[in-house]
This record gives structure tokens, C-alpha cells and sequence, in this order.
């Protein structure tokens, strides 16, 4: 008899301790990095404007998958912080434009320059950006004809 009661203590002993070990196990968040030491931006300028270039006044948005915002900094900010930030595994996308507000519509005298790039975090590992380059989003156009 006392065989069988500690055969049963020993098994609920066991239970209880897989249990806990796959509780905290499932609690523990799958985080990974996103990395800014490498993240550059540059400037598209093969169309040729009379407009004014944006400069270093870009704002850098992190979206996850559904689209929500994550992050909101400018440039500035991410070059001289130079670190990085931890974000859960999944799926994002990441904006750049020369605007830290949404593209204005027939706002053509402020030229908008941008882009975007899709990434994924995995678990416990860093993932670097690069360098992006912005294009011309949206800028007023002006043509001329002749009567010929």
C-alpha cells in the first residue's frame, strides 16, 4: 500500500512540476530587437525639382501588422540615440517621411518624400534595417506647351 500512495504522490509531484514549467514557459514573451546602428536614409534625387530637399526632418513610424503605430520618432532622434528596441515577434513595417503629420492632399508647393519597408522581428535576435532610400512622394508639377 504505501507503495501505491507514494507512486501517486510521486506522479502528482510531477504533474504539478510540468505544469508549472510549461506556465512559465508559455509566459515568457518572444521578444526580439530592431536595430538602428545601421539605419540610414537617403534621398532619391534623380527627379529634378525646384522644390526645396526635406533635409534630416524626417519622421520614422513603426507599424506593426495591422497597421497601428508602435514608434513615432524623427531621425534625428534614432541617429543619436544609435541603439535599439525591443518589439514582439511578428511582422512591421517601417516609415520614412520628410512630413512627421499624414501626406497633405493638394498641399503641392511642400514637396513629401518617403518610403517604406517591410521587416520581420524573430524571437531573441536583432534585426537591422539598412539603409532606405526616400522618393519623391508627392510634389507640385508645373508644364508648359507651346501653340506648335
Amino acid at each position: 500500500m504505501k507503495k501505491y500512495i507514494s507512486f501517486a504522490i510521486l506522479t502528482a509531484f510531477m504533474v504539478l512540476l510540468a505544469s508549472c514549467q510549461k506556465t512559465i514557459v508559455d509566459n515568457v514573451k518572444q521578444d526580439g530587437y530592431l536595430s538602428f546602428s545601421e539605419f540610414s536614409l537617403g534621398l532619391d534625387e534623380s527627379v529634378i525639382t525646384k522644390a526645396d530637399p526635406a533635409g534630416d526632418n524626417y519622421a520614422v513610424i513603426i507599424l506593426d501588422a495591422g497597421g497601428d503605430e508602435i514608434l513615432r520618432k524623427s531621425y534625428k532622434e534614432i541617429k543619436n540615440s544609435g541603439n535599439q528596441i525591443s518589439l514582439p515577434a511578428g511582422s512591421y513595417t517601417l516609415v520614412a517621411r520628410s512630413m512627421d503629420e499624414e501626406v497633405p492632399v493638394a498641399a503641392f508647393e511642400r514637396p513629401v518624400y518617403g518610403t517604406s519597408k517591410e521587416f520581420t522581428i524573430e524571437a531573441a535576435k536583432v534585426t537591422s534595417i539598412g539603409e532606405l532610400v526616400c522618393t519623391l512622394v508627392q510634389c507640385k508639377v508645373t508644364v508648359s506647351y507651346s501653340e506648335e
